[in-house]
């Protein structure tokens, strides 16, 4: 299985259009990683975000609170 770390802007990308990134974030098998932190970065945006894709800014956090972007999360301190 495939592990790979991914940013905010990888996640702002999917967020904004339904797009291959989309798809491979939220259909695959690969395990993605993101520091704790990188919710509260995208969450800096959602308002951006919402105009784009036109989803409402509760709905964009739901995407996100559910977890179905992000799998695993790890803080730097503990590594």
């Amino acid at each position: 299985m495939f592990r790979l770390v991914i940013d905010a802007n990888i996640i702002l990308s999917a967020l904004i259009r339904d797009s291959t990134t989309r798809k491979i974030l939220i259909g695959s098998a690969i395990e993605f990683y993101a520091p704790d932190y990188l919710i509260e970065e995208v969450e800096k945006y959602i308002s951006l975000v919402s105009k784009k894709n036109s989803l409402s800014e509760h709905d964009n956090k739901k995407i996100l609170d559910t977890g179905i972007i992000i799998r695993q999360r790890w803080n730097l301190e503990r590594g």
